[in-house]
């Protein structure tokens, strides 16, 4: 904060956002305990400003409370829906606290407010959309589980285990030509299905002619 700025506000104002900057600075040299103590106090001093609020939801993570972090940049986001960093931290705090849809969602926001943020963010966008996917197909949840990996393949076309997936998918819920598509993808990124599956499926449906 500028020091012209700093004249306008009152005194507990003024030392809120001292603290915030000393804070900011013990964060930038990884002395997280520290830098919560003083963001924490800049928070009571300057309450419901999102900036403070961000970097003390990026600290709480850092410090393995993802709970606490989770509902401090929940408050940023809400206080400034416009910045896309702020998505993009609250969404990497919901992927830690294994929340992938919401986490999702968060990066969704940020990429809609700043494309380039994507090759920042799109690792994590892969393993939520992998995780996923995993997590509906070990629940049954059939249709949910090739979304995401639908999503998935968007971003890692070449993943033949995942293509193996959908094409068991496909078939269970009697989608054949789709299952043939993703049978052949897994072939041509070597990972050819289980030959008995491939029985499986020319019986219910003959191979689709290319």
């Amino acid at each position: 904060v500028g020091s012209t700025y700093l004249r306008t506000l009152g005194q507990g104002e003024v030392i809120g956002y001292m603290k915030s900057n000393i804070g900011t600075a013990f964060l930038k040299q990884k002395q997280f305990t520290k830098a919560a103590s003083y963001l924490t106090e800049a928070d009571s001093a300057v309450p419901n400003h999102p900036e403070i609020l961000n970097n003390l939801g990026i600290i709480l993570l850092e410090m393995g409370k993802t709970e606490q972090s989770i509902e401090t940049l929940s408050r940023s986001v809400r206080l400034d829906p416009g910045r896309a960093w702020y998505w993009a931290n609250l969404a990497q705090a919901l992927m830690e606290d294994r929340l992938e849809l919401p986490a999702i969602q968060a990066y969704k926001k940020a990429l809609g407010i700043d494309p380039t943020l994507y090759s920042k963010v799109v690792e994590n966008l892969k393993a939520l959309h992998h995780r996923l996917g995993t997590k509906y197909f070990r629940q049954r949840n059939l249709q949910p589980a090739a979304d995401q990996w639908l999503e998935y393949l968007k971003l890692v076309p070449d993943d033949a285990d995942i293509h193996n997936n959908l094409a068991v998918i496909y078939t269970h819920i009697g989608e054949y030509r789709r299952a043939w598509k993703h049978v052949r993808l897994a072939g041509i990124y070597g990972s050819p299905v289980d030959a008995a599956f491939r029985v499986k499926l020319s019986r219910l449906m003959p191979e689709p002619k290319k």
